[in-house]
């Protein structure tokens, strides 16, 4: 899936914006795919480090989820290559129970701090880890 993912990226994209404002202008397509490979080798681990603090302090937030609260997907908003990225899914406007926590300020509240304390953490870690990850 990676590497339709980055012959999409490749293809869809402008090659002067693709991975870290590198300017990818004229590159063959093989050397831009094999950069956005190795661009995800560092990118979805990090993605999943966000996950796991959000759903780790969703949990301490007293948030009930869903009992496989981390999973995969191949929307187009999580290839980027060079930006961690996840989406939550916060409930259904169809289900009575979802709909409910979706107008309660309170819910909202818990919901808002819990993701707010684990970007911050996350991006603490990201920090701790820069001197780490490849430049």
């Amino acid at each position: 899936a990676n590497d339709r993912a980055a012959a999409e990226l490749a293809t869809r994209h402008d090659r002067d914006d693709l991975i870290s404002r590198t300017d990818l202008t004229g590159t063959e397509d093989e050397i831009v795919q094999t950069l956005i490979a190795l661009a995800l080798v560092d990118t979805q681990p990090r993605s999943r480090n966000l996950a796991g603090m959000l759903s780790s302090e969703m949990t301490r937030g007293g948030i009930v989820m869903h009992r496989q609260p981390i999973r995969g997907a191949a929307f187009s908003v999580l290839k980027s290559p060079d930006i961690p990225s996840v989406l939550i899914e916060l409930g259904f406007l169809t289900d009575e129970g979802d709909r409910a926590n979706l107008l309660d300020p309170a819910w909202r509240a818990r919901m808002a701090g819990a993701i707010t304390r684990a970007v911050e953490a996350w991006a603490t870690d990201e920090a701790q880890r820069a001197p780490l990850l490849r430049k």
